[in-house]
C-alpha cells in the first residue's frame, strides 16, 4: 500500500468511528535494497497517521530471510498521540502485547 493510499484509508476508517488501524506489511525487499532504515521510515508513517486521524495504529511485519527477499521487522503500536507504545527489536521475531484502551 502505498503511503497516499495508507492517508486515504485511515481517514475512510477514522470518519467511520474507528479507534484503531491495523497494517499487516511485508517489508521484504532484495538484500542488495534491504536496509534497517526501512524501519525508521514506516514508524515516521505511523506516527503521522495516529497523529492525523486521532487513532491507535497497529503495524505487524515480517522479518528475516525469505529466498531472496530480507526483511528488518517494522512491527510495532503507536498510540493516537503518536507515542511509540512498544515495537519489535530490529532483525528480530518479537511477540508484542500492548493493551489499548479504545
Amino acid at each position: 500500500m502505498q503511503r497516499f493510499e495508507l492517508l486515504r484509508a485511515c481517514k475512510a476508517h477514522r470518519e467511520q468511528g474507528a479507534s484503531i488501524v491495523f497494517i499487516p506489511t511485508n517489508n521484504g525487499l532484495p538484500a542488495s535494497s534491504a536496509e534497517a532504515d526501512l524501519v525508521r521510515q514506516a514508524r515516521a508513517v505511523d506516527k503521522m497517521r495516529a497523529i492525523e486521524n486521532g487513532i491507535w495504529v497497529v503495524r505487524a511485519d515480517v522479518v528475516g530471510e525469505f529466498g531472496e527477499l530480507r526483511s528488518y521487522g517494522s512491527s510495532g503500536v503507536v498510540d493516537p498521540c503518536g507515542n511509540v507504545v512498544q515495537e519489535g527489536r530490529i532483525g528480530s521475531e518479537d511477540l508484542l502485547v500492548v493493551e489499548i484502551e479504545p
